[in-house]
């Protein structure tokens, strides 16, 4: 049995916080599952690029070949597609290196007025639909991770963007159904289960994860 893993950064350990990759939720899951695990998840990655990355896999792994497919691939991803941004994607890391345009990204009033998500719910939809489509050339199941609302340090510099959040996940369960895993479900939740930064898992929150998806994959394998 083996498993693949895509998406953003949220897949991966903060050893700044004591989290390290044995702590991370694909690794306490392919421990569980005594399975191997295919990371590809990658930092800063939206849903166009975990299809872009689907896209690659299933031309150079399994288009041309007889390769064995993975038995179930997680994505963990949309946090990075739908929190409001002042700057667009292109700008974005360039506006970063002056202090002025650094805090107006954290600027709960600047956002109110300027920011809007990276990807457009149009383009984010047509991301999760292409997926669904690819996916099963190269997986025998998929599971998509619920988007974690923001928290935190997060929160205070961009605003509540929950009900962002909660319209970018109904895009992913109209277009993944039942494969869409509902992870985060108490207002506490933020609190516990997120790191200051507001985005990224505790300790607490990998193993989250890792239990839904353990529940999950026992469903559908």
């Amino acid at each position: 049995m083996e498993i693949l893993v895509l998406g953003d950064s949220l897949a991966f350990g903060r050893p700044k916080y004591g989290i390290c990759r044995d702590m991370t939720w694909p690794y306490l899951l392919s421990k569980e599952l005594g399975c191997g695990l295919q990371m590809r998840a990658n930092g800063g990655a939206t849903m166009i690029d975990v299809a872009n990355e689907v896209r690659s896999l299933n031309g150079y792994w399994f288009e041309a070949l007889e390769a064995r497919m993975f038995d179930i691939t997680y994505i963990q991803a949309g946090i990075v597609d739908c929190c409001p941004r002042i700057f667009p994607r292109r700008l974005h890391r360039y506006a970063m290196r002056a202090p002025i345009f650094r805090n107006l990204e954290r600027s709960p009033r600047a956002h109110r007025l300027l920011s809007r998500p990276w990807t457009s719910e149009l383009r984010f939809a047509k991301s999760i639909s292409d997926l669904v489509k690819i996916l099963p050339n190269i997986s025998k199941a998929s599971c998509f991770i619920e988007i974690a609302k923001p928290a935190n340090f997060l929160k205070e510099n961009v605003g509540d963007f929950s009900g962002v959040v909660d319209t970018y996940n109904a895009l992913i369960e109209k277009y993944a159904g039942s494969d869409f895993l509902v992870n985060w479900q108490t207002e506490t939740s933020g609190a516990i289960h997120l790191l200051p930064d507001g985005h990224h898992l505790t300790a607490l929150g990998h193993q989250a994860v890792a239990n839904a998806c353990i529940n999950q994959s026992q469903s559908v394998l």
